[in-house]
């Protein structure tokens, strides 16, 4: 799940009510967690010394217990205190008081947390446990000068849960002071925050901590992850009495003279994502690559031998599903070809690359796409269409109003890639790797969708559906290159039998 600040505090309270557990017994779940998951991840030994920041809110409070329960697994540890134990709220009073019951040689309590420093070895892990989820203001004295010491430090910082100063569901100054995470441990869900780009040097690698949040079944949250569980029951296998005909009739209009790869990439995918018959509308220069790449393909000839120029309309008829764009181009031809296009093509159908560029220099268009079409994005293709965003916050919201206004689905692809439904929904998915940033991703992704759609899956299916299996065939494609540096657009189309079985599984 992916909740905000206001739902990760109503499933604490459900979870607390259903368990009949205190709020510090669910602290010290949280504690126990992130010490089992340190130790898992970071090669420690019993010499080592762990560095506790702890502010006098609930984040603070689930620092106090993990440092407890490394002091008392021998670790040579210090807390450093941001506040009196007055100013500290009432569950993080509790934890401190049992905190300074110990009498373990191993365990330091700094009162004033900037003067740690000066004690710690330098190979010292720091843990952040200052401030959590809510804050939604800049940080003030003296917290702000505590991270300021900690991002000079120049050790392995911990964020517990969130980096502090880093707003949780919500764009956060670039001016604001925050941690500098080497690594951060999220308890259990996503945050909003942790799905943009911009936040990606604040939160450095993110874990995921299982502390045993229960939310109601059905409960309704701002922003939906696409996760295994879902595709499944979305993700209808072909019937045991299936032919070409009940798997669909597809058509691809991509390719032109400088870009041929594009439109060999779309078809190859659309082929492997198992549609019943595929026709490629090209110029000949293109078609001519075809019969020895993907002699399943049907071909349809331009009477352009460079570019698209017209398709003819009885290619348009019987069609289950359609998709246009990838390495198009953008001549004065292929622009009044898309323009007859939208006039005579009123089912769903998938716009992408050149046919994206074409719709933003003809922004009146949009109001001519067909409901449920689906729009497939990256982010200098989406700022083309509704203008430059100041952050990442502002291009989801953009995102969002995008689709409503236009009654259409988008997938705004990269990490996290987001899709927005004609009702202005939001769902991020989880799959994929940045071995998939490179040239013909996009391509292959639309030949995916091109094969869902001409299957029979209903638009929104095909574009949460198709996201998640185009990113885990790029996770299955990496565990076999190695490294990302060695992924290539056309590894992906070989692995999606394996991410079909195991979205499945």
């Amino acid at each position: 799940m992916i909740l905000t600040v206001e739902e990760t505090r109503l499933v604490e309270k459900l979870t607390q009510k259903k368990e009949g557990i205190s709020s510090n017994d669910l602290m010290k779940r949280a504690a126990s967690g992130f010490a089992e998951q340190l130790l898992k991840q970071f090669p420690l030994q019993k010499s080592s010394t762990i560095a506790f920041f702890c502010g006098g809110g609930k984040n603070g409070g689930d620092g106090i217990y993990a440092a407890n329960i490394f002091a008392n697994e021998g670790f040579n540890v210090f807390v450093g205190l941001c506040y009196p134990d007055e100013q500290c709220s009432k569950e993080t009073g509790e934890a401190l008081k049992e905190l300074r019951k110990s009498t373990l040689p191993n365990l330091t309590i700094v009162e004033n947390a900037i003067d740690i420093f000066s004690s710690l070895p330098q190979d010292a892990i720091l843990v952040d446990a200052l401030l959590g989820t809510g804050l939604d203001r800049p940080l003030e004295s003296p917290v702000v000068e505590i991270v300021q010491k900690i991002n000079k430090s120049g050790r392995k910082v911990i964020a517990l849960d969130i980096p502090t100063g880093l707003f949780a569901d919500k764009h956060t100054p670039f001016t604001n002071v925050k941690v500098k995470a080497t690594r951060t441990f999220a308890m259990q869900y996503r945050k909003p925050a942790f799905l943009v780009p911009e936040n990606a040097s604040t939160t450095g690698e993110v874990s995921f901590v299982d502390i045993g949040l229960s939310p109601e079944v059905g409960m309704q949250t701002t922003y939906t992850e696409i996760t295994r569980e879902l595709v499944r029951g979305l993700l209808t296998a072909p019937k045991r009495f299936a032919h070409k005909g009940a798997q669909g009739n597809g058509l691809l209009i991509a390719g032109s003279a400088n870009m041929p790869g594009a439109a060999i990439l779309a078809v190859k995918s659309a082929l492997r994502g198992g549609l019943g018959k595929l026709t490629l509308h090209a110029p000949k220069s293109v078609i001519d690559h075809l019969p020895s790449v993907a002699p399943e393909t049907i071909l349809s000839v331009d009477a352009n031998k460079y570019t698209f120029s017209k398709v003819e309309p009885y290619r348009l008829n019987y069609l289950n599903g359609l998709a246009i764009g990838p390495g198009m181009g953008k001549s004065t031809a292929t622009v009044a070809a898309v323009d007859s296009l939208l006039n005579e093509y009123k089912a769903p159908a998938i716009f992408d690359a050149d046919a994206l560029n074409i719709l933003s220099d003809n922004k009146e268009w949009l109001d001519r796409l067909t409901e449920y079409s689906i729009l497939t994005p990256h982010f200098k293709e989406f700022e083309r269409l509704t203008g430059k965003a100041e952050n990442d916050f502002e291009r989801l919201d953009n995102l969002s109003r995008f689709a409503k206004r236009y009654a259409v689905i988008v997938v705004l692809k990269g990490a996290y890639s987001a899709i927005a439904m004609p009702d202005g929904k939001l769902f991020f998915n989880t799959t994929g790797n940045p071995g998939m940033a490179t040239a013909g991703s996009g391509d292959v992704l639309t030949g995916l969708l091109l094969a869902l759609l001409t299957r029979g899956f209903t638009p929104p299916s095909v574009a949460i559906v198709g996201t998640y299996l185009h990113g885990l065939a790029g996770d299955l494609a990496l565990q076999q290159a190695g490294a990302p540096d060695s992924v290539i657009a056309s590894d992906l189309c070989n692995f999606f039998g394996k991410a079909f079985q195991q979205a499945r599984e």
